[in-house]
């Protein structure tokens, strides 16, 4: 067998994670510093951003609401319904949106993120392994009540 036989495909990713960035990336080939499409301007990226802070302008400004919380999403390779490998990427890609979110959360004024890792567990999941269970939700209205309490005033 010839050497240009086992030669890689320039486009596809030597990852699930890599192949499904390009796949799924509407820049051009080559449009982008880095080899893979995994820069900070990705279109969806943009996109999620703009959309957060549609959110907290709308409700600071027509609601008048004075601290927005967004809540993260939840740790999904721990969701006993979702098969592998599909939870530990669904997982990773909830982390790395966390991340992101505590990121802008930070920097924007009145705005902050609530981090409800540690919560998602196979007993408190419904019977169905996707769905909360009442416990579940106890436990995050418990950690969002006090990520507010938190940011109450004083006094």
């Amino acid at each position: 067998m010839d050497s240009g036989a086992l030669r890689r495909d320039p486009n596809a990713g030597s990852t699930l994670q890599e192949s499904l960035s390009l796949r799924f990336c509407t820049r051009r080939r080559g449009a982008c510093a880095r080899s893979r499409c995994n820069c900070r301007s990705h279109p969806v990226r943009e996109r999620v951003s703009k959309w957060r802070h549609a959110i907290a302008d709308f409700l600071r400004a027509r609601i008048e609401v004075k601290q927005v919380l967004f809540a993260s999403m939840p740790e999904m390779q721990h969701f006993p319904l979702i098969p592998q490998p599909l939870a530990w990427y669904a997982g990773k890609h909830a982390r790395r949106n966390n991340l992101a979110q505590a990121r802008w959360a930070h920097s924007v004024p009145n705005v902050s993120h609530v981090d409800l890792d540690g919560l998602t567990r196979a007993e408190w999941m419904a019977r169905d392994g996707y769905h909360p269970a009442p416990q579940l939700y106890a436990q995050v209205a418990a950690r969002i009540g006090a990520a507010i309490c938190a940011r109450l005033p004083r006094g």
